[in-house]
């Protein structure tokens, strides 16, 4: 009976659990893809330290009003790519409307930076190309001439492939669980507190008994 009561007077927060996946930035001009599992596990993990960290849960919890009520956490499901997704709110709305909002910050910062990283490199394409475009009306040399026209039309591909990306609306995870509520704990805690309580209750018992035999005795 005092585990039953204990486990109803402190009820577990509702909880939203979403599985996504993480979507690995675009390859730039000059990069190679990185597909051994090692580093896609690296990946991952990193992502899951960005998706639970304080700068999106503030933000989250400051634009919704849930205070420190707000809980993240995070985890890799096994040895796949999918990653699932809990949080914690007042309420199973409050929870889901904040696990919505946690997806959508996080994709908003991993979106800037690879934004700011695509400006970086075209900023320093398009000094190339102004430099070449000085060497190709300099140079006298046929064989010179000819190889900087190559490495220009090189430059030019390279800044076509990075525009288009600058332009893209790219999406950094994929939602593969939609958030559901529930309340962690639930029926099955209270049982387990329950049971607690009647052993602790048995044990209390027989500590007393043989208290009062022992008195009796002397």
């Amino acid at each position: 009976m005092i585990g039953f009561i204990v486990s109803l007077s402190d009820p577990e927060a509702p909880t939203a659990i979403t599985r996504l996946s993480f979507v690995q930035d675009p390859v730039l001009p000059g990069e190679q893809a990185t597909t051994s599992p090692d580093a896609k596990d690296r990946f991952i993990q990193t992502q899951i330290l960005i998706l639970t960290g304080a700068d999106i849960r503030d933000s989250v919890a400051e634009g919704l009003g849930l205070g420190d009520e707000l809980m993240l956490t995070a985890q890799q499901v096994g040895a796949t790519d999918v990653v699932e997704l809990q949080v914690q709110a007042g309420t199973e709305e409050a929870a889901r409307d904040a696990s919505t909002a946690v997806i959508e910050q996080y994709d908003q910062q991993r979106r800037a930076a690879v934004t700011a990283q695509v400006d970086a490199l075209l900023a320093g394409i398009e000094a190339e190309i102004v430099d070449l475009q000085g060497r190709l009306s300099a140079d006298d040399d046929s064989a010179l001439a000819t190889a900087t026209a190559t490495e220009y039309s090189r430059l030019l591909a390279s800044r076509s492939q990075v525009v288009l990306l600058r332009s893209g609306d790219q999406e950094y995870t994929q939602v593969v669980g939609s958030p559901r509520a529930t309340t962690v704990g639930g029926a099955g805690a209270v049982v387990q507190a329950t049971l607690l309580g009647l052993l602790l209750g048995t044990v209390v018992g027989i500590a007393l008994a043989l208290l009062i035999q022992r008195t009796r005795t002397e």
